[in-house]
């Protein structure tokens, strides 16, 4: 019959029969020093546990970085009273996304300086943030150059 024994059972009965070494040899200081290095190794490594992005904050700055998103284009600064009516509609099922699972592109045409740029970078952006989609957001000028 095989018994498993985690690691870190192991290692908490070390500590423990280290310091009961150093209490039989009369050494208390040792074993002050030792409780204080370990507490201070716990500490250091839940601040690091802490700090350490989770996977998905890993893969959503990932997918950010190969986007080609411009940085600036948040959807609490798309102006949604300056979009055309028909826009503002489709708008919540855009950010859904059901078109990425269809395969469908979304293609923006109009006159300069419209919002165009900023309405799909918005939509691109949270459909990472949101729904963790891959987005390829490309200028027309980079496609037809």
């Amino acid at each position: 019959m095989n018994i498993t024994i985690p690691v870190s059972a192991i290692q908490s009965a070390r500590k423990l029969l280290t310091r009961l070494h150093f209490e039989r040899l009369k050494l208390p200081v040792l074993n002050h020093v030792l409780a204080t290095i370990d507490g201070a190794i716990a500490r250091c490594c839940a601040t690091c546990a802490r700090a350490r992005p989770s996977s998905a904050q890993k893969r959503t700055a990932r997918l950010l970085a190969e986007s080609g998103l411009p940085e600036t284009k948040p959807l609490s600064t798309l102006e949604e009273a300056l979009l055309p009516a028909k826009v503002r509609r489709q708008l919540p099922a855009l950010i859904e996304g059901g078109f990425v699972d269809r395969a469908v592109n979304v293609l923006a045409f109009g006159l300069p300086g419209r919002g165009k740029t900023h309405f799909l970078a918005t939509l691109g952006r949270e459909l990472i943030l949101r729904h963790s989609k891959r987005v390829l957001f490309r200028p027309t000028f980079k496609l037809a150059g």
